[in-house]
């Protein structure tokens, strides 16, 4: 994500704390709140994963390299549980899966190719700010932070040597909007877009920024 995109999102994040206090919808206590467990999938999407994210970490095993070919996006998906608090707020924490990445470089210095996978998941919490806008529909933002965890496995044809797997793990920031809809007591809709900043470690597996567009439905119980 640019800068000035990654601004509207942080403006409108806080545009919805600044207009919470002031939205007036008639929402009962027990459909304001409670537990909820939420499944969805969608396309994940690296906005930075450029040919120098591997061959940074591939240049941490003494392997220079010139990409060849690079994936950007796959599938991913997520499952989520939280709290909602009242109207206006809610907790949630869960498990989303990035996909796997694949890529492929030529040796420089020692005539050779190397393909490589790159993996990502995250462990998430995040606080909820809601905006309901009548009937069964609200808008949410969301802020946070992930626990990731990435994984580059590595093979090739080389004279002599081979490219390691590597395995990185730390945390990152969380942003996202989206929107939902209250399909009846038990059951919502969701679809939202989340990014994870600064996921997995430069000289290790390669580090980029990851956008996450999914639908998915919610249990409240």
């Amino acid at each position: 994500m640019t800068r000035p995109t990654h601004s509207i999102a942080l403006g409108v994040f806080a545009l919805l704390l600044i207009t919470l206090p002031g939205a007036v919808r008639a929402q009962t206590a027990d459909r304001a709140e409670g537990y909820y467990l939420g499944l969805g999938a969608g396309a994940a999407r690296s906005a930075d994963f450029n040919r120098g994210a591997f061959d940074l970490a591939l240049q941490a095993q003494t392997l220079t390299l010139r990409t060849t070919s690079v994936e950007d996006h796959d599938t991913g998906w997520n499952l989520y549980a939280g709290y909602r608090l009242g109207r206006h707020w809610a907790v949630e924490g869960g498990y989303t899966s990035l996909g796997r990445y694949r890529y492929e470089g030529q040796v420089v210095q020692d005539p050779g190719t190397v393909q490589a996978t790159f993996k990502a998941e995250v462990w998430k919490l995040a606080v909820l700010a809601i905006l309901p806008l009548g009937g069964d529909v609200e808008v949410f933002g969301k802020a946070g932070s992930g626990y990731w965890r990435t994984r580059l496995d590595s093979q090739g044809s080389l004279s002599g040597r081979s490219a390691q797997p590597a395995e990185a793990r730390g945390y990152g920031s969380l942003l996202g909007l989206g929107i939902g809809w209250r399909m009846s007591d038990a059951l919502s809709a969701r679809v939202e877009w989340e990014r994870f900043g600064r996921v997995g470690q430069a000289d290790r597996t390669g580090r980029v920024d990851f956008d996450f567009a999914s639908i998915g439905l919610q249990y409240h119980f």
